[in-house]
């Protein structure tokens, strides 16, 4: 608390000094950056005193007043010789990236956090993701996590690329530009290993392996059936047999243009008799069989889709089951050598 009130002070010196001796721009920056500071701060304070949470006003009002804010570093910097005008650009850049980042940091810990009750599944290429929400005992859509972090990193690299433009030497930017593919790169490494170590370390425990996988199972599956709304597996059309209608429409397409396109070379009456007009009903029963290819297709695919959840239901589930159960015993353990 100390500390952050002298660095507060130093802002406010710092800002003062500069305007003596008529560096107007540092002089905005210091005060700029101390006035962001006692935002963050008296937001994050009515936050706690407000029980952890904002009114919708609140809100609004919050946001609007912090962008004007850093807007108006910019609009400066383009209003005064003395300012850089990338200088500005880049103080207002950062700042709306600076808080965009920590709100991803916030949500990326707070999985980390919450893995041992709600844990999350990457895919081996980061998308998709899920999580598993205990209250509802499924999983949720999770990519937003995603698209926050890689966007943010995203951002900063094309800063990078704008110092590299704008600032002298070159390799300011370079190395800003390698030092956040750097993070991006160590991201893809925890994302991408994260399920499969999880797993890893959950399957070691041969002792708790049977009973954890029964019982990982049957919640899956229990709530795989609620979301088909039927009540046994054997009442679904799984993907097998979605793929395998849409395989003999396939094929029933295919004989019916050979059919047409032999009939069409004859010779063409000019009366048309019943048989033309059988040809004439079948080019026209094409497109309608085109059609419900495509309804079995992606009748296929949301299947498919619905059966990977469910696999990945079952792992977050074994998972979970596995650590609670070491916890418990752990727990039990420290209970009895305190008695």
């Amino acid at each position: 608390m100390i500390l952050g009130g002298i660095v507060l002070l130093h802002l406010l010196g710092l800002g003062i000094f500069f305007a003596i001796i008529d560096i107007w721009a540092a002089a905005i920056v210091s005060w700029g950056v101390l006035v962001f500071i006692l935002g963050a701060a008296g937001v994050y304070y009515r936050y706690l005193k407000n029980n952890r949470s904002f009114s919708r006003k609140s809100v609004v009002i919050g946001f609007w007043a912090g962008f004007g804010l850093i807007i108006s570093i910019f609009i400066v910097s383009l209003c005064m010789d003395s300012f850089n005008d990338f200088v500005g650009f880049s103080l207002s850049y950062l700042a709306l990236l600076i808080c965009y980042s920590i709100y991803a940091i916030k949500n990326f810990i707070s999985d980390i956090m919450n893995s041992s009750t709600n844990p999350v599944f990457y895919s081996p290429w980061i998308f998709p993701i899920y999580k598993y929400d205990p209250a509802v005992n499924n999983l949720k859509n999770n990519n937003s996590q995603g698209y926050v972090s890689l966007s943010a990193l995203g951002f900063f690299w094309l800063w990078s690329i704008a110092v590299v433009i704008w600032v002298r030497p070159i390799s300011l930017g370079i190395s800003i530009g390698c030092l956040v593919e750097m993070i991006a790169l160590l991201y893809f490494v925890y994302v991408t290993t994260e399920t499969s170590n999880s797993l890893s370390i959950a399957l070691s425990r041969e002792d708790l392996f049977q009973r954890s996988v029964k019982k990982a199972w049957l919640q899956a599956r229990n709530s795989y059936l609620e979301h088909k709304h039927v009540t046994k597996i054997a009442n679904l059309v799984n993907f097998i047999e979605h793929l395998g209608e849409a395989k003999v429409v396939e094929k029933y397409i295919e004989t019916t243009k050979a059919a047409v396109r032999k009939e069409s070379s004859a010779p063409q009456k000019v009366n048309p008799d019943p048989e033309s007009l059988t040809k004439q009903n079948k080019a026209q029963n094409i497109k309608k069989l085109y059609e419900d290819l495509g309804v079995k297709v992606k009748a296929a695919s949301h299947e498919l889709r619905d059966e990977f959840r469910l696999l990945i239901h079952f792992e977050l589930l074994l998972v979970l089951t596995i650590i609670q159960t070491i916890v418990r015993k752990k727990l039990k353990i420290c209970l009895t050598l305190n008695l």
